[in-house]
């Protein structure tokens, strides 16, 4: 069965309900054909695609610029010798997305912010652009890489975590 047929049923298990491929099942390969095989303008709040967890949002989020995102983040991270991309998709398949309603979200002092990773749900929290994603991203690798979660970007600079997400603010697109 060709690749195409194997991921476009997938996709139909996982819109019916069955279980999703786990993310040691799925390479980037499955995303960049989910990239490729998915319309422009297909939106939802509710979904799952290659090598995320599951994504809701309060607005509908175009599926393709999101796979695109992750695709640029995918090749960022392995620019920069974060990750490779197999590892990318190891790494990030049970991190599920959050789209809110707002610009900016309160973060635990009360301060305004435009993304936040939640190590105890593996949840990442965005706001209504989603252009956060790949610095939410690195504080979730940092999370399973064993180093305590301060939110204050220690050792940012010093590791090159800055440059990596000045670059991902760089190339992503807006998702809706």
């Amino acid at each position: 069965m060709k690749k195409t047929k194997l991921f476009a049923a997938l996709v139909v298990l996982s819109a019916c309900g069955a279980p999703r491929p786990g993310p040691k099942d799925v390479g980037i390969e499955s995303l960049e054909a989910f990239f490729v095989e998915t319309p422009y303008k297909v939106t939802s709040k509710d979904f799952t695609m290659p090598c995320i967890g599951r994504v809701t949002s309060a607005n509908p989020i175009h599926l393709r610029v999101l796979a695109f995102n992750l695709i640029q983040a995918s090749e960022i991270f392995d620019v920069y010798e974060i990750m490779s991309p197999d590892q990318f998709c190891k790494t990030f398949g049970s991190v599920d997305l959050d789209f809110s309603a707002d610009r900016y979200l309160p973060d635990e002092e009360g301060d305004k912010v435009i993304g936040r990773y939640d190590p105890d749900s593996d949840r990442i929290t965005l706001n209504d652009v989603g252009n956060a994603l790949g610095h939410e991203m690195l504080h979730h690798w940092e999370h399973v890489n064993g180093n305590i979660w301060t939110g204050w970007h220690p050792g940012w600079g010093d590791n090159g975590y800055w440059d990596v997400s000045t670059e991902y603010f760089r190339s992503c697109y807006d998702m809706f």
